[in-house]
């Protein structure tokens, strides 16, 4: 997702924050200028994940994920796992990676794209000016807490093909990718 209202700065909540990777500036006309926002778009915090998408579509839960994982392949015993090893064997994140703008890693990188999802790996902000591992992982939120202080998220990484899934807490200032689904 690319929806940039604003850059870097936070509105009167300070967990709402918009980011583009490597951008430290506060003009929104001049971060869409870099190559970060037009090759990988917009990192958000998980408040902000959560108004990025257009009327009719949404953030997808935790369960939508685990449906999209089900189609593509990954057993149920590790769709249900947070445990890394079990999540990060098989081929589906290697499905749901685009072809190409990957680091090369002990699996290859990036993805066959034959799920046309097409996942690119825009790294991750780590709080404001804290920008990590592009062309190596991306994260994306779920729209699912877990209880008060703690949400979904699923990762791809560019040495594994599995899919991670962990908890984060929504407060941090953490930004991460967005993928919207149609509401229905």
């Amino acid at each position: 997702l690319a929806y940039l209202p604003i850059v870097n700065q936070s509105v009167e909540d300070t967990t709402v924050i918009y980011y583009v990777y490597g951008y430290n500036g506060e003009d929104v006309a001049e971060a869409k200028q870099t190559e970060s926002y037009r090759n990988f778009g917009v990192l958000y915090t998980w408040k902000a994940a959560m108004s990025a998408c257009p009327k009719g579509w949404k953030l997808p839960t935790d369960e939508e994920w685990k449906q999209l994982e089900r189609y593509l392949g990954m057993p149920d015993s590790a769709i249900k796992s947070t445990k890394s090893f079990e999540r990060q064997g098989g081929e589906v994140g290697k499905k749901i990676k685009s072809t190409s703008g990957w680091s090369t890693g002990s699996y290859g990188g990036g993805g066959d794209g034959s799920s046309g999802f097409n996942a690119l790996a825009g790294g991750h902000a780590g709080g404001p000016g804290r920008f990590l591992n592009q062309k190596r992982m991306t994260l994306f939120w779920t729209s699912t807490l877990i209880d008060t202080d703690k949400v979904w998220k699923r990762s791809l990484m560019y040495d594994h093909q599995g899919v991670g899934r962990l908890q984060m807490n929504p407060a941090y200032k953490d930004g991460d990718a967005v993928r919207c689904i149609k509401d229905e």
